[in-house]
């Protein structure tokens, strides 16, 4: 009887440290085969979840990868990409993550490949879906599902503090946080809510470096004032065109006067030129070239006050065919970004009507809509296959995918559809510009690393190239190209508040998407404090 009962006890430890195996620290899940792979992960992959806010009520996804180089003393990065609202699985199969997606056929399950020139050659980076509502992250209740900007970053805060609590192996590795587009607006801010942790000596501290940015969104909305220099630098529209906008725009093409009807017309023009290009790369293909419409803008319709509900209407109804011409999957970027550039647009003498009238046209249609209603339902032939981003169509099939989910150990129930964009999530902008995070941020001595595509029209590199030189800091290296493989790779300048500023030649507004090679280089480079 007492053998019998060692031998229960012993049977039950053996099944303890059998569960135990299939999960890491902090409750994590090592992912070892996924869908779309042939064999065996060659990679170490794990998944999780950690709470946070108020009861942990919000449960942020992530996705760990460790270096191949040297895990225990290469640095972390913790990655985000723009949105707000977008997956950062985007970033792990399309960008800069060790696995790539790809499709065979229309009707195969997204095939995954190894990435030859990933970051995570030089550093172990963790992916996380942020804000809630992002990707597989969620809410236990309708109220956690509701976020703004600063909540958000508390909460990445939080997150990083709490995974290097269930991670101690990694307490002591270089920390640094990274992402591209929209988050140069939350990056610098999570940084400084991580750096004031350290300094109110909150544990576990965190061995924080710096940062790192692809074609950040810093200045909102000045950031697209830069657009058309940008465009006329590129030889995108005439001279004429431009010496108009200038004098009658007087350099601010977002938010115009609404009574600067030579201005408006203008900016019309300059949009029926470039409207036909995919902004993010202005020499590739978009996903469907045909022309958007657009409408006319006159004395008539700006004369009467009588008119300003139908020119908000009209407005609504020309984006929602702008949504439907360019709609991939249910990535809705441009269709999210025309809103906000419509609402900045129109808001001085609109803002009532304006949402009014967009609410009517999505909730019931318009007749001229072609019974479309939500924007979020509506849906568009297949993009071309020729089109720089048309993998990113793969990431939402292959995600909803059940088989897909219980790989990376998503829990049942959380996510039915998974959407890789979802701007739908309700999340709140109130930072507008995270330049005064950057001084600070230099003030304390971070380094960090700013990159642009060059052929990026969403977020221009002059853009980015303006609010560096309004910190005002001298330069340590001049402007000089760098090289990959005795090519140039782009323009390189440093600055001496640890700054380091590079374009990449040719590259898009995810340059690790479109230019890979080149952009491993400089990742790795800056990353073992070399010059680039």
């Amino acid at each position: 009887m007492k053998h019998s009962h060692h031998l229960s006890i012993i049977f039950f430890l053996v099944f303890l440290l059998a569960f135990r195996c299939q999960f890491v620290d902090g409750g994590a899940s090592q992912v070892k085969f996924l869908p779309g792979f042939e064999g065996p992960l060659p990679i170490h992959l794990e998944t999780g979840y950690i709470g946070v806010g108020e009861e942990e009520k919000v449960q942020l996804f992530y996705f760990f990868v460790k270096s191949n180089s040297n895990p225990e003393k290469d640095p972390i990065v913790l990655w985000l990409i723009g949105g707000p609202g977008c997956s950062s699985l985007s970033s792990l199969l399309f960008e800069i993550g060790p696995l790539l997606i790809d499709r065979e056929n229309d009707e195969s399950l997204p095939t995954l490949s190894m990435h030859p020139h990933a970051f995570t050659e030089a550093a172990n980076i963790i992916y996380l879906d942020l804000p809630v509502g992002t990707g597989y992250s969620y809410a236990r209740t309708p109220e956690a599902l509701r976020s703004t900007g600063l909540q958000s970053c508390e909460h990445a805060h939080q997150f990083v503090q709490k995974w290097l609590i269930d991670h101690p192996e990694f307490a002591s590795n270089p920390f640094y946080v990274g992402g591209n587009s929209y988050v140069g607006i939350t990056v610098p801010v999570i940084v400084d809510f991580i750096s004031n942790g350290n300094e109110a000596t909150i544990d576990p501290r965190v061995n924080l470096k710096g940062y790192v940015l692809g074609n950040p969104g810093t200045t909102f909305p000045a950031d697209g004032d830069y657009r058309i220099p940008f465009a006329h630098g590129m030889g995108l529209i005439p001279d004429e065109l431009y010496e108009s906008l200038k004098e009658n725009c007087n350099g601010s093409y977002i938010n115009v006067d609404s009574n600067n009807l030579a201005c408006l017309k203008d900016v019309q023009k300059f949009h029926q030129l470039v409207d036909v290009l995919f902004e993010e790369q202005i020499l590739e293909t978009t996903c469907d070239p045909r022309p958007r419409p657009s409408m006319e803008i006159d004395e008539r319709t700006l004369d009467s006050s009588n008119n300003h509900q139908q020119f908000a209407r009209n407005w609504c109804y020309s984006l929602m065919q702008t949504c439907k011409a360019n709609y991939t999957g249910k990535d809705s970027f441009e269709c999210s970004r025309n809103f906000r550039t419509l609402h900045q647009l129109v808001e001085d003498f609109l803002k009532q009507v304006f949402e009014s009238s967009c609410q009517k046209l999505r909730m019931k249609g318009d007749s001229a809509s072609n019974g479309h209603q939500e924007l979020d339902e509506i849906r568009q032939l297949p993009p071309m296959k020729s089109c720089y981003n048309y993998r990113l169509n793969f990431i939402d099939h292959w995600a909803s995918d059940p088989h897909v989910q219980e790989a990376l150990h998503v829990r049942k129930g959380t996510v039915e559809e998974f959407i890789r964009c979802n701007h739908s999530i309700p999340h709140t902008d109130i930072l507008w510009d995270s330049t005064p995070y950057h001084a600070n941020l230099s003030a304390k001595g971070y380094r960090s690393l700013i990159y642009s595509g060059d052929h990026d029209m969403v977020v221009p590199f002059i853009s980015t190239q303006a609010w560096i030189r309004s910190l005002n800091y001298s330069i340590v290296d001049e402007w000089r190209p760098w090289f990959v493989e005795g090519v140039v790779a782009g323009y390189t300048r440093s600055y001496a508040n640890n700054m380091t500023f590079a374009t990449v030649k040719g590259g898009s507004h995810t340059p690790g998407s479109s230019h890979p090679k080149e952009c491993a280089a400089m990742f790795k480079r800056w990353m073992s404090y070399k010059p680039l």
